[in-house]
């Protein structure tokens, strides 16, 4: 019993560590402005202590800021990275069709189109009927 009381607290304290994320990873996906948003996203992302779906959301937003300031390349390869961290990001595939569409590229452009199309057909297949309709859950949850 002692050895579970002395056990317990660092059990907490490392729990309560795995649950945070960076300071910056809320302006990431909320900042208005481009460039606050691509340092607020690349220091969330260098920090390390995102999940693999934060990472996807955080990689995915700073590709969206990119793609705003028309450097639709790096937009991509964020796109890229988000898609590595989380497969079944849809949006990220969306808009790495859009990327590739404004950046004249459309062999990767098809293939984007075709992928978005497939991930989605997929995940609506493998969702019953009534769980999680509400889309914002699922870019929450990073499965969106």
């Amino acid at each position: 019993m002692k050895r579970i009381l002395t056990i317990a607290p660092v059990l907490l304290i490392a729990l309560s560590a795995c649950g945070q994320r960076p300071a910056n990873y809320e302006v990431c996906k909320s900042a208005q402005n481009s460039d606050q948003r691509i340092s607020a996203c690349t220091k969330a992302i260098d920090s390390e202590q995102l999940s693999k779906p934060d990472l996807a959301n955080a990689l995915h937003a700073r590709g969206k800021a990119w793609a705003g300031k028309g450097d639709h390349r790096r937009a991509r390869a964020d796109y890229d990275e988000a898609l590595r961290a989380n497969p079944i990001l849809v949006l990220a595939y969306y808009d790495r069709f859009m990327a590739d569409e404004n950046d004249r590229d459309r062999e990767n452009a098809a293939a984007s189109q075709k992928a978005a199309t497939q991930k989605d057909a997929a995940k609506k297949a493998a969702v019953p009927p009534g769980a999680l309709k509400d889309p914002v859950e699922y870019i929450r949850r990073g499965i969106g």
